[in-house]
């Protein structure tokens, strides 16, 4: 590990230099986690997190360099604003925590049920960046896959109990 001084996919658009090995888990790397299950994509070369915000495009850039080393990532920052980053990282995340990233097949990852509560709320902060929102004092999230949001409740029931009478989970605002 030591002597490794770049990687990526053989059909990748961009390499990770300088990378952090090894991956080290840690509320940061489920966060993106997160993020890839709410609005991520896994697309042919790339990796992408779509938001508008792009504050929230940043911070996730942060998280991934602040993971994985020297990531390259390339922005756009219009109406329909996304990240692309190297296709590796997701690929790594996949295989490491044996989860798919698609719109209706994403899901937790199990480890994440045995993981400290610290781990739960980085993950839900930014499941709900992507997925919901916050109003008085409830958490609404709101997502098209079902199988995604009883486990995302199911989550916060285990992990979080004092949050079990304020947040709401639905399938596409049902």
């Amino acid at each position: 590990e030591k002597h490794i001084v770049a990687y990526k996919t053989f059909n990748g658009i961009s390499l990770i230099k300088c990378p952090k090995l090894p991956v080290i888990e840690n509320p940061e790397l489920i966060s993106i986690i997160f993020n890839l299950l709410g609005d991520g994509s896994d697309l042919k070369n790339a990796g992408e997190y779509a938001n508008t915000s792009l504050y929230l495009l940043k911070n996730f850039e942060t998280r991934l360099k602040n993971a994985f080393g020297d990531v390259h990532v390339q922005y756009n920052t219009g109406k329909n604003g996304f990240i692309r980053f190297p296709k590796i990282l997701v690929n790594l995340l996949k295989k490491i925590y044996n989860i798919e990233f698609g719109t209706f097949s994403g899901d937790i990852p199990q480890i994440l049920f045995k993981l400290s509560k610290e781990y739960t709320f980085s993950a839900l902060r930014s499941f709900v960046d992507d997925e919901g929102h916050i109003s008085d004092n409830d958490i609404n999230i709101t997502s098209g896959n079902e199988k995604l949001i009883r486990k995302a409740a199911m989550l916060i029931k285990l992990k979080i109990p004092e949050l079990k009478d304020c947040y709401y989970i639905s399938k596409n605002g049902k």
